[in-house]
């Protein structure tokens, strides 16, 4: 599903289940932020400038909607 917002001025989240936070090179972050509905945000800064971008990462399975009842075994 990734859908890419470069350089957002505001963004908010809610309902966070974990935050994940690395520092990948010198200058470059990436963080993983999972929600308790099961979506996943990665949030990337560094670069020129400190450049940020906030990306869907979200499995299109879940993004479609999963049945809300578990399904039967048989």
């Amino acid at each position: 599903m990734t859908e890419r917002l470069t350089n957002p001025d505001e963004f908010v989240l809610k309902d966070i289940s974990m935050v994940h936070w690395e520092n990948m090179d010198t200058d470059v972050y990436w963080c993983g932020i999972y929600l308790n509905d099961g979506r996943i945000f990665h949030l990337h800064i560094g670069g020129d400038n400190l450049r940020v971008s906030l990306s869907d990462e979200t499995p299109d399975e879940l993004a479609q909607g999963l049945p809300k009842s578990p399904q039967d075994a048989l």
